[in-house]
């Protein structure tokens, strides 16, 4: 899930874990498939659920995101040494036990760094 450009490692995909209720995914432009479990999510693809469904997606650096009904999220470019994700809606709960670190989280009006 992630790659290595001379010692740095490349955050470039998601995998969903867990999905209670309906999602969708958008590889292409206007086009939404519906989702499944361990289904790899590549950059730039998008990730949404519907109404009374909810999905926990894996980042790369194994950290977990867990999505509340009508979220939508796009899997960002690829980052040196850093996981992210762009979440254009709905409700986010992000959780990882790795050490302390930053995480990017760009939202439709803003962009934050989360610090543990």
């Amino acid at each position: 899930m992630g790659t290595s450009h001379g010692g740095e490692t490349r955050f470039t995909n998601a995998v969903v874990l867990e999905l209670e209720g309906t999602a969708q995914v958008s590889r292409r432009e206007g086009l939404w498939d519906p989702a499944h479990t361990n289904q790899v999510l590549l950059t730039g693809d998008r990730f949404r659920t519907l109404a009374r469904s909810r999905a926990v997606v894996q980042l790369s650096d194994l950290s977990l995101l867990r999505l509340g009904e009508f979220s939508h999220l796009r899997i960002p470019e690829a980052s040196a040494r850093r996981s992210g994700v762009e979440l254009l809606r709905g409700l986010l709960y992000f959780f990882h036990r790795d050490r302390r670190g930053e995480f990017r989280c760009a939202l439709p009006l803003a962009t934050r760094w989360c610090l543990d």
